[in-house]
């Protein structure tokens, strides 16, 4: 049976009369007997292992300015996966990441609204994530780690003063960044891997009225 013991301590402040908020997070996992699931040929392979995670998240949130609203985050974990046995016989054992577990991820998002735009309210946003890089198999092979990325999303709200129309425009993955959020590794079947990458840059556009 898997067993867990968590540890955590957070704050949340205001600061600058109010006008900033800062929260955080700080915490530590301590697993026995985790369960490992490692993709090999085409099935899982599920095993018990000791595992820690020590990680620490914070975000901050401010209004420096009429209109204008800020938000910034940040998580970071070291985690670790102990004795996993490599060639299934004891012989090889090694301490791996977790798949999916980036060290680094990193967002900021950004809105400012400019009233009294043609009898309504116009925003305009950016937002922007970072992730390191990651693996998407336990056995931490090489050809399995995908690529750190960098994502901005762009976005122009307008909602008319009496709440019936509203119109959005957007563009998503505004420098076109290629990056994989899901893998299989399938060397064992057929010498290769299968991965499926996030969406590229794309654009849309949305009227809604409220009757």
């Amino acid at each position: 049976n898997e067993i867990l013991h968590a540890y955590e301590l957070g704050f949340k402040s205001d600061l600058a009369g109010g006008l900033v908020r800062f929260n955080g997070a700080f915490y530590y996992y301590d697993y026995k007997d985790y369960q490992a699931a490692r993709w090999t040929g085409l099935g899982n392979l599920i095993t018990n292992n000791d595992s820690t995670v020590k990680g620490a998240e914070f975000e901050l949130i401010t209004s420096p300015m009429d209109n204008l609203d800020i938000m910034l985050s940040a998580a970071f974990i070291d985690a670790n996966v102990e004795d996993l046995d490599l060639v299934g016989d004891g012989s090889l054992l090694i301490d791996v990441k977790p798949t999916y577990s980036p060290e680094t991820t990193l967002s900021a998002f950004a809105r400012y609204t400019f009233n009294d735009i043609a009898n309504g309210d116009l925003a305009v946003q950016i937002s922007s994530s970072y992730q390191s890089s990651i693996f998407s198999n336990l056995s931490n092979f090489d050809s399995t780690e995908f690529d750190s990325w960098i994502v901005t999303n762009l976005r122009a709200s307008w909602e008319g003063d009496e709440g019936n129309w509203s119109i959005d425009l957007f563009i998503d993955n505004v420098f076109d960044e290629r990056y994989n959020v899901i893998g299989f590794d399938l060397a064992t079947v057929c010498g290769c891997n299968e991965e499926a990458q996030g969406k590229p840059r794309w654009a849309g556009a949305s009227v809604r009225y409220n009757f």
